[in-house]
């Protein structure tokens, strides 16, 4: 272009459109290439944070990169002078160093972070490795500008001095941390175990020392959370015992020739229970155990050594040990004649020791604390009948497990409502006490839409999670609108338990899976309390868990809990394996924990039971006989064996399997025919669900099949009832049953089994039970099955018809002993004792809707 045309205004603006246009396009380009680079590169390393800080950064430097062609095309353009040009370039060209450090110093924060921290580096190490970073980042950050810019340095030496001070703080207040935890690595602090007296006077055990906090048990079982730089300016120092505080010897002798080490593992199993849940017994101190004495023919004697918070409790405390042991050793067939003497004098107990064992435990450590149980299912159902109204209990094994505990506790459960006559009976907030006729605590009702209870309920809880976690073959059906629909009603409920606990301290226990999302809302919502949620249904594996599109939002709402229970051990296991492979998170196999977030779950088996004393002593009261002998009339039963199923009509009970076993046993042995009758009862459930249905009427047509073919006169070998029945009629069957069948196919617990077992007052009866129900692994004087093989299941009837009595009451007596130590009050103190030792702080206050 000729010289006198690019002298001309119009010459000069057309190289500027022409030299900007060209710029900004290689530019963007440019950009737009690192930026496509950069995210594939990231994709094989999953740093939180970081992606989104290239995104920042790349936004950024398309503006900056839009500037920079404008000025360079002024520049070529000669539109402004050349000296502006020059300042406007070297501000351009700081801004950019300004822009590229910031975002390389956060990028090296967030990787060194994330690289130390998968390394299980101490929090100290990886804060004084990203502060080191950050700071000498920054400070080649600031030489690079001072030179870009041609700034004397001189002024600034005062500026960077001040700069420097704070910068220098933090570094020595990580230091601090540093230094402290590796003192604490050398064990020359503080060790767990040491008594400690702090300069504020509280005294106690230390618990656990770790890099970040202490934590020390007082003597009032109160947890003081420390952390490690406000504890180095405290002065520690070793202390006397508590007046009453003291030692417990308990002598263990063994006879036979039981191994040494069965016996120690024995000691060790029991102890470690009874320190989480016998008031009393200092939990922050390991029992001792040691080998007393050996002698070849006679056997040997263990000692064991416990901590005792108030000498006074001793001789109760060592009852209560020397009681356990021996009925754990009666159970492993340990021979020690002192401990049988004193297993034998054991059912003198009290029957409510359990029960009273609990409230001891609630009053010392959950005084000030507000006890909330949340479930989809209300404990209590209102029903007109005609112009009146009857209250009944759910057939739920959750409500059976669970409503005595709630009397003891007091406290409010929180369900949504299933009666008809619900409204009726409750007040304008849906609350009202419960139990009707002797009132212990509040039930709120939560009133949910029609439509929201369908999709919810029969929808995404057992048309999804109930196929997905049952290994029965059904198989489960997603649905996005019955998911969000589940989203909505966990939402629902955590705002009725935040608004009942307001800011109070509270520990809130939700039930089951139908509230899996309500813990992670609960705690970002900041709530005032401990959360503990029980999975009543099995876990299934990691695998199979893994085909539910919201696997992961399930999981991060379940590690929201503080303690996380299941039914067994394998279970934990099949959840650990589950987080594992699904979330990022810490899965600590051998302590049973996940870490997410910095926030720890504690996983643990919690083996639901039943009221055993309530059950074991009712099925002999007057009104239980009066209602068996009004059964047997309307049956027309007259004599003979009766076997008992009691079950929801599920697929995941194994009753068509059953039925066809018992046609089995009539085909292949027809001398029982009108000598044993079965009874089977039917509670119909989740009836709008097809697959229920399908089961319903598979049920019927098997039952009169059978009874058509097997009838003899006005005998029929099954009597079906499907209904509901409630508690006096239930325990009157019960106390009928000669046997009683459990075949479910898959099943956490199974609470009927336990039931049945307590029922037995009398020492008799055979409970046949499902290899694949929780119950199995606790109660192996069952007869145990495998329902799917129908010959099996037939054999092992028939081999419980006939067993003879003094078997029927050593395996039931074996059965009863178990399950008078284990249950549900003893249940409860197990998960509130690992609950006491817990420590939650208070948060902000928000509730699910507002965030």
């Amino acid at each position: 272009m000729p010289d006198d045309i690019i002298s001309t205004p119009l010459g000069q603006a057309a190289i500027f459109v022409a030299s900007f246009a060209a710029l900004a396009v290689i530019w963007l380009y440019l950009v737009n290439s690192a930026d496509f680079w950069l995210k594939r590169g990231l994709g094989y390393i999953h740093v939180e944070g970081l992606e989104e800080v290239l995104d920042r950064t790349v936004k950024l430097l398309r503006v900056w990169g839009l500037f920079a062609c404008l000025s360079l095309g002024l520049q070529l353009g000669r539109v402004l002078p050349e000296e502006i040009s020059l300042v406007g370039m070297k501000v351009l060209l700081g801004l950019l160093i300004l822009l590229l450090g910031a975002a390389i110093a956060e990028s090296l924060w967030r990787i060194v972070g994330h690289q130390l921290g998968t390394a299980g580096t101490p929090q100290p190490l990886v804060r004084f490795a990203q502060v080191t970073v950050l700071s000498s980042f920054s400070y080649l950050t600031l030489l690079l500008l001072v030179a870009e810019l041609d700034i004397s340095i001189t002024p600034l030496i005062g500026v960077g001095v001040l700069g420097a001070i704070p910068l220098l703080l933090l570094l020595q207040d990580y230091a601090a941390d540093l230094f402290f935890y590796f003192r604490l690595m050398r064990r020359q602090h503080l060790r767990a175990g040491d008594f400690v007296r702090l300069e504020s006077g509280v005294a106690g055990h230390v618990v656990s020392v770790s890099w970040q906090d202490v934590r020390i048990r007082t003597r009032a079982n109160n947890l003081v959370v420390i952390p490690n730089r406000r504890l180095a300016r405290l002065i520690v120092t070793n202390f006397h015992l508590p007046e009453k505080r003291g030692s417990l010897t308990v002598s263990i002798p063994v006879t036979g020739a039981s191994s040494q080490d069965v016996v120690e593992s024995i000691l060790k199993d029991e102890l470690q229970l009874a320190a989480q849940d016998l008031p009393g017994l200092a939990s922050d101190v390991t029992c001792e155990i040691r080998l007393a004495s050996e002698k070849p023919r006679e056997g040997y004697a263990f000692l064991v050594v416990c901590q005792v918070e108030d000498m006074d409790l001793a001789e109760k405390l060592e009852h209560e040990i020397l009681k356990r042991i021996a009925l754990r050793f009666r159970k492993e067939e340990v021979e020690s004649p002192l401990l049988d003497l004193l297993a034998e004098g054991t059912s003198t107990a009290s029957p409510t020791k359990s029960s009273q064992d609990l409230q001891f435990l609630v009053k010392g450590k959950f005084a000030d604390t507000l006890f909330v149980v949340a479930s989809h299912a209300e404990p209590y159902v209102h029903s007109f009948d005609g112009p009146s109204i009857r209250w009944t209990k759910p057939a739920s094994g959750l409500v059976t497990a669970l409503d005595p505990v709630m009397q003891v506790l007091g406290g409010i459960w929180i369900g949504a409502s299933r009666g008809n006559a619900d409204r009726e009976v409750s007040d304008s907030e849906g609350r009202l006490q419960v139990p009707p006729d002797t009132p212990t605590y509040a039930l709120k009702r939560l009133w949910l839409d029609r439509e929201l209870e369908s999709k919810f309920y029969n929808g995404f809880a057992n048309g999804a999670l109930w196929p997905l976690c049952h290994t029965v073959y059904v198989r489960p059906v997603f649905n996005a609108d019955e998911w969000r629909a589940y989203r909505e009603v966990n939402r629902l409920v955590a705002e009725a338990i935040l608004e009942e606990i307001g800011h109070n301290k509270a520990f809130i226990f939700l039930q089951d899976y139908h509230l899996a999302l309500v813990p992670r809302l609960l705690k970002e919502a900041g709530a005032n309390a401990t959360i503990a949620h029980f999975w009543h249904i099995p876990w299934p594996t990691s695998q199979v868990f893994q085909t539910c599109p919201w696997a992961e939002e399930i999981l991060d709402g379940l590690l929201g809990n503080d303690l996380l229970g299941f039914h067994t051990r394998y279970l934990c296991n099949n959840f650990l394996e589950t987080v594992d492979r699904t979330v990022e998170s810490r899965v600590d196999y051998g302590g049973y924990s996940v870490t997410r977030n910095n926030r720890q779950t504690l996983v643990r088996p919690y083996p639901i039971s039943v009221d055993y004393e309530a059950i074991s002593q009712g099925v002999g009261g007057v009104a239980v006989q009066r209602q068996r002998a009004q059964l047997q009339r309307e049956m027309g039963i007259t004599g003979g064996l009766i076997g008992l199923g009691v079950d929801r009509l599920d697929y995941t009970k194994g009753i068509p399997e059953r039925l066809k076993s018992i046609d089995h046993l009539f085909n292949m042995q027809p001398e029982h025919k009108q000598r044993f009758t079965f009874i089977q009862v039917g509670v119909p459930s989740r009836s709008q669900i097809k697959a229920y249905q399908d089961l319903d009427d598979e049920i019927q047509h098997l039952v009169d099949e059978i009874n058509w073919r097997h009838r003899v006169d006005s005998w029929q070998p099954i009597i079906y009832f499907r209904r509901h029945f409630p508690t006096t009629p239930l325990w009157a069957l019960y106390s009928m049953a000669n046997v009683c069948i459990v075949s479910s196919l898959h099943d956490g617990m199974n609470l009927v089994a336990k039931e049945y077992v307590a029922s037995r007052a009398q020492g008799d009866g055979v409970l046949v039970l499902s290899r694949f129900t929780g119950a199995a692994t606790e109660l192996r004087d069952a007869l145990l099955v495998n329902p799917y093989d129908t010959e099996q299941l037939s054999e092992a009837i028939a081999q419980a018809l006939a067993m003879p009595l003094p078997e029927q009451r050593q395996r039931m007596g074996r059965m009863r002993a178990y399950l008078q130590e284990n249950d549900i009050y003893r249940w409860a103190i197990r998960v509130l004792g690992e609950l006491s030792r817990l420590e939650t702080p208070l948060g902000e206050f928000a509730r699910p809707s507002d965030r």
